[in-house]
This record gives C-alpha cells, structure tokens and sequence, in this order.
C-alpha cells in the first residue's frame, strides 16, 4: 500500500497543492487551481495522473479551516475519484503553523503553506482520523458565526449610542450603565433631544412601556434643567438613526437565536438540556462548537478549547497567578457565563461548590468561572457516557476528594524519587524555603516535631 499526502491551501477563488510521499518527497510539481467547476475537473485529472505515474493506493489531504473559503473544496473531493481511497480532513490552522515553525522556514508563501500541510500529515496522519463523518450540528455554524457578528456589532452601536448620549441628554446615562433598556430606545424615537422631551406631557410618556408616571416626571424636569452640549435638530436626528439602528440589530439577534433554538436538534441536546442552568438555546450553540464529544479524549481536552481553563506560568521556582486563559470562542464563554449563573442559583449541587469557593476568598467572577469549567466537564460526561445528568453521581465522586496538601506531597516524592534534596544544590533562597516548607508540612502531619530553621535538609547516601 503506498500512500501519498496532499496538501491543499486554500486561498479566495483558488487553491495551492502539493503532493509528497512517507519520506516527504514532493511527487509532483506543485499547481494551483481555481475555485470552479473547471478546477475541480482539471484537479481530479491531475490527481489520476499521480495515482497511475507512482502506483498509489490511497491519498490523505488536508485543508486548514479558513472560515468557509475550504467548504467547497472539502464538498467537490467527497465526490472526487471515484472509487479510490481518497479522504480528506479540515485542520486547526493554529496547528500546522506551530509544527511547520519546526522547519525553521521563514519563507511564507501559498504553495509553502501547501507544503507544510502535506508535512503535517506525514508526521501526525496516525493520530487523526480521516473517517470520521462531520458533525451534523457544524450545518448551523454560519448562522452562529452570523449571530456573534451581529452581537459585535450591536455592542459597537451601543458604544456610539452611549457617546451621542452624553452629548444630547447626559442625565440619561444613569439609566443605561450596562444595556440599553427597551423604554429608553422608546422615548427617545418619540424625543430625541431634551428640548423635546421638556415640551411633553408625564401622562403622555407615561404610556411607554416601562415609564410609570412619576418617572415620566423625573424625565421631564431633567429634560428642561439638562447640560447638554448639543440641542439642535441635527443631532436628534443622528440619535434616531443610531436608535433605530440598534433596534434592527436586536431584532436580528433575537431571530436568529429563536431559529437555532427551534432548528438545532438532536439526542445531544436532549442530554445538555438535563444539566441545570443550560436551556435549548445554549445547547445549541455549545453543540454547534463542539461538533463532535469524540474529538476530546477528556474534560480537561474540552475546557482547554473552550478556553475555561486555568493559565499558569511555572519556571523554576517563580509561579505567576493562575487565572482563565480565554482561548477559543468568546461566545461560547458568553453563553457558558450565563448558564453558570443560572446553575449556582438554582441547582443545589453547584450552588454548594459556588459558596464553598465564596468562602474560600473568591470573588463573584472567580467563582462563577469555577461553574463555567465545572459545566463543561458535566456536558463533557453526558454527552460521552450517553446518559442524562445526574447530580448524585458527581456528589459521589466528591465523597472522598483527595487534599490538596496530599496532591503536594505526591507531587513532590514523584518529582525527587531519584535524588532527595541536597543541601548544597545552588538553589535560590524562594527555592530553598519551598523545600524546608514541604519538608515541615510533612513533619507535622506525621507527629514529628523538628526546627527546620537549623536541621539541614535531607542528603541522599
């Protein structure tokens, strides 16, 4: 069986390939196609003539995932040669570029990238399972990609809205620190400047959702008394643009939130939707994300992609503070935010673990990314054993945690089974104290009583 490996970078309206053999050999001179009908055809010639020229029996290709640029390459090859042994797979980018960095190339062109694609199959091919059907949730991915650039976009409205604000009816910031309450989006399409507004009557307002009528007065007297810089009829004019604006980008949001929430189906959500705090919505878009459970060999591999894990930086005998790294998708930790909220208040289990972490000296944030991390190991269990959550199993697998002073002491003996401390290392005194720290903790714990102060610390004989 001979097998070649080709790699394929993608480029708008073409693409770069290359072929190379196990001993990375190119088998081919390079070419480069376009994104066409016509370039499918003359793509799949040109492998034939590979495939008869050197006698193989199967090809492996790979195309990084460029944001849907590779869709079409990745739909023509699933009906390419056929009946040849030809799949291909969609690569993390990130990935290739940190292995091909160990070529030492600083050459970086359409048809090196090619290379070091095809490259990264013949060192890693083994680990990576072309076979594996792609997960029927990716479908939804482009209305999730569309959703997260609408929700960035209304976040950029609103930062604009929040500066016009300050210049037309400053007094009004008050009531929007956060997000922009529907009631003021409302009085303000009907009086966009205090001027305006100064000329209204409270029963008037008043029938705006949301605007009792003593608030209505409120609005009124710091309409006339207001210190707004700008109060022409430009301005207002520029705020109702802006309004109506963030009104449509809302109501976009909320479509295409209903239709994921109405369209995303399937057994797996069915089992995410069993953990409390996670609605349909939200399990549609951490489904969405996750593809396919299979692809992570374990919770920690999950809450790594969703960038929930803790971050430390360890050298020596310095160790920085440990806190969330925030790799991968900012949506997803959104959507996993407000689920962990809603699981600290209402499930009793991790409420427990939220105040438990409270007490300890925890912030609110600090604790909440405890649940976040916490959810995702759960929806890492259920969806890989198949079962609906249980809260009672994980309460049983917390009976008998193991210390933390305990997970130290291992630590240390797996570290120094082979030399225990020499008193005369050239270590740094942070180093040293850390050592007769260890070794007093140890002391008490096994009733000894010792000063570390004086007694030199363990030599090897």
């Amino acid at each position: 069986m001979k097998t070649a490996y080709l790699g394929v970078d993608v480029s708008k309206g073409y693409a770069d390939f290359v072929l190379i053999d196990e001993d990375m050999q190119q088998l081919a001179d390079p070419t480069q196609l376009d994104d066409t009908t016509k370039g499918y055809k003359k793509c799949e010639q040109w492998l034939r003539k590979c495939i008869n020229k050197h006698d193989l029996t199967q090809i492996r290709a790979a195309v990084e995932s460029t944001g849907g640029l590779e869709n079409n390459w990745i739909a023509s090859f699933k009906t390419m040669l056929s009946g040849f042994d030809l799949s291909m797979i969609r690569l993390n980018p990130a990935t290739v570029k940190f292995a091909s960095k160990a070529t030492l190339s600083t050459v970086t062109t359409d048809e090196k990238s090619a290379l070091n694609i095809a490259q990264y199959l013949v060192r890693y091919g083994k680990s990576l399972d072309f076979n594996a059907p792609e997960s029927p949730y990716l479908a939804y991915k482009k209305v999730l990609m569309q959703l997260r650039y609408l929700t960035k976009i209304n976040t950029g409205s609103k930062n604009i809205f929040r500066q016009l604000l300050y210049e037309t009816f400053p007094e009004l910031q008050a009531f929007c620190p956060k997000d922009v309450p529907n009631w003021l989006i409302e009085l303000l399409k009907k009086y966009p400047t205090p001027s305006r507004l100064a000329r209204a009557k409270p029963a008037v307002i008043a029938k705006i959702k949301g605007i009792t009528v003593e608030k209505a007065e409120q609005l009124i007297m710091a309409a006339k008394n207001s210190a707004a810089s700008a109060k022409d009829d430009s301005i207002g004019l520029v705020m109702d643009t802006q309004i109506r604006q963030i009104q449509y980008e809302k109501e976009q949001i909320k479509k295409l939130k209903l239709y994921l929430e109405r369209n995303v189906k399937g057994p797996e959500i069915d089992l995410l939707t069993s953990i409390t705090g996670i609605g349909t919505y939200s399990a549609a878009v951490l489904m969405i994300l996750i593809g396919d459970c299979n692809r992570f060999p374990s919770p920690r591999k999950l809450a790594s992609f969703f960038g929930v894990t803790p971050e430390i930086r360890q050298s020596g005998d310095k160790k920085g503070h440990s806190k969330m790294s925030k790799k991968g998708s900012s949506l997803a930790r959104a959507t996993l935010f407000m689920c962990a909220r809603s699981a600290a208040i209402h499930d009793e289990h991790m409420k427990r673990i939220y105040t438990n972490h409270i007490t300890r000296g925890k912030n609110y944030y600090q604790a909440i990314g405890v649940i976040m991390h916490k959810l995702l190991r759960m929806c890492w269990g259920v969806l890989t054993s198949k079962t609906p959550y249980n809260p009672a199993i994980d309460q049983k697998n917390q009976q008998n945690p193991v210390s933390n002073e305990l997970q130290k002491d291992q630590e240390w003996i797996n570290k120094r089974k082979e030399q225990a401390f020499d008193p005369l290392a050239p270590v740094s005194n942070r180093a040293r104290k850390q050592k007769k720290e260890h070794l007093l903790s140890q002391a008490v714990r096994d009733g000894h009583v010792r000063d570390l102060e004086s007694a030199p610390l363990l030599v090897e004989t």
